[in-house]
């Protein structure tokens, strides 16, 4: 009797094992460049930028920058400085990957341009669709900033994040430039 209760522990605990291995693995986090790569595969119908004045990775004191807008409808404002704004922003989130990355950063204090992006996509947005993102552009040296995994830009400044800086190179500079101008 003793051994055949011994096999039904055994049983159960290989089946807890597994649940606990197989959770553990379908609850990585996605990087923020994977997130990125995601949502730029998606065929997207609106765009809203809205970019803001910093002195802190924390965003304690936004202070309204710019903003763009654009859809499918009207061909994303293709002509106008709102269609240039949400062109460069896409071109610069995109360029994050081929830029290379210098350290990872808790808390920064100094001068940032926090630009955050709002996606709808094709046939409505899903409850699991990824569509916001954001990155803080450093002013004093055009590093770009944004989180190691995906968090929502409403979580800035409620958990604590570990960011990554990509260095900027001159194709960056001259997009960080043009939309700050």
């Amino acid at each position: 009797m003793k051994e055949k209760n011994l096999k039904y522990v055994y049983i159960l605990l290989g089946i807890c094992c597994i649940y606990l291995l197989t959770s553990h693995l379908n609850n990585k986090e996605d990087t923020y460049l994977d997130v990125i790569n995601k949502v730029f595969k998606k065929d997207i119908e609106a765009i809203a930028v809205i970019i803001d004045k910093t002195s802190s990775l924390k965003c304690n004191n936004l202070k309204n920058y710019d903003m763009a807008t654009g859809s499918i409808d009207n061909d994303f404002n293709s002509g106008t400085r709102d269609g240039f704004i949400l062109s460069a922003i896409k071109e610069l989130i995109l360029s994050i990957e081929k830029s290379n990355a210098s350290r990872e950063i808790l808390i920064g204090k100094g001068k940032y341009y926090l630009i955050r992006v709002n996606i709808d996509f094709k046939g409505g947005t899903k409850n699991r669709d990824l569509n916001k993102l954001f990155l803080f552009v450093n002013v004093e040296n055009n590093h770009i900033i944004i989180p190691k995994y995906y968090i929502e830009p409403n979580m800035i400044g409620k958990s604590t994040v570990k960011y990554v800086e990509f260095k900027s190179t001159e194709a960056v500079d001259n997009l960080i430039n043009s939309i700050l101008e």
